[in-house]
């Protein structure tokens, strides 16, 4: 399994067999995970998640997103329908 950092919200983990899911803090000490993919230079990251682990504060899931290296697979992510640059984690205007 490969974990990559997309923006300062999400962590994506390839499994082995290539499927891809995104794993985000959600409040009240919770991590969320839910299913994402790629299509083109975008990767589509689902509005709904599971709750994977509880007990784990905002400030060390950050912690461990820094540890990651940053997505470099695709230029875009869309959580939502809206299109950010997975670099910066700023919106798109194209």
């Amino acid at each position: 399994m490969k974990s990559y950092r997309v923006g300062d919200r999400f962590e994506i983990v390839e499994d082995d067999k290539g499927k891809w899911e995104w794993r985000g803090w959600i409040g009240f000490n919770n991590i969320e995970r839910g299913k994402c993919f790629v299509e083109g230079n975008i990767l589509f990251i689902s509005e709904k998640g599971s709750t994977l682990e509880r007990g784990v504060t905002k400030e060390d899931f950050e912690g461990h997103l820094k540890s990651l290296p940053q997505w470099t697979k695709t230029k875009y992510y869309c959580p939502s329908y809206t299109l950010h640059i997975c670099e910066t984690g700023r919106r798109s205007s194209r």
